[in-house]
């Protein structure tokens, strides 16, 4: 199946955007909770998508089409979400990426509502890939039996 690229690649951003993310968390700031929060449902959803790249990767397993499209949306939503924190947490600056101090800008309690805003998302995005994983491992076991 073609898809298993594709989650291989958003599982590694999210698990490089994770570790960007623990390191932003890791200076004194009261938004240090939150961030390790979004850092770890990150970290959870990237290796769903790992996960679920394995599972289509172990051998022929028909799946519909609708599942097929669900999976690609879930991906590109995943791959969405993770530079929208990349833009928030992080100033880009001629291509790299500066490390901004949530506590030292005037948005903060902005950025506080869009990170818990954020952190919905990924949970939203974690449990449906965790779904669809879990129906993936279950039409595996039932395959031969048909």
């Amino acid at each position: 199946m073609t898809l298993a690229g594709p989650l291989y690649g958003t599982s590694t951003v999210g698990l490089h955007l994770a570790q960007k993310v623990y390191e932003v968390g890791s200076t004194p700031s009261s938004a240090k909770e939150r961030i390790d929060h979004v850092a770890g449902h990150i970290n959870l959803c990237s290796t769903l998508f790992e996960t679920l790249g394995q599972q289509l990767e172990e051998g022929p397993l028909k799946i519909s089409d609708k599942a097929e499209t669900l999976l690609k949306e879930i991906n590109d939503l995943s791959l969405q979400t993770f530079d929208g924190i990349e833009d928030l947490l992080f100033q880009r600056k001629t291509g790299q990426a500066q490390t901004s101090n949530l506590l030292q800008t005037s948005g903060m309690p902005i950025k506080k509502a869009r990170i818990d805003l954020f952190a919905g998302e990924i949970r939203y995005l974690r449990l449906t890939a965790n779904l669809l994983l879990t129906v993936l491992c279950l039409a595996r076991v039932a395959e031969p039996r048909r």
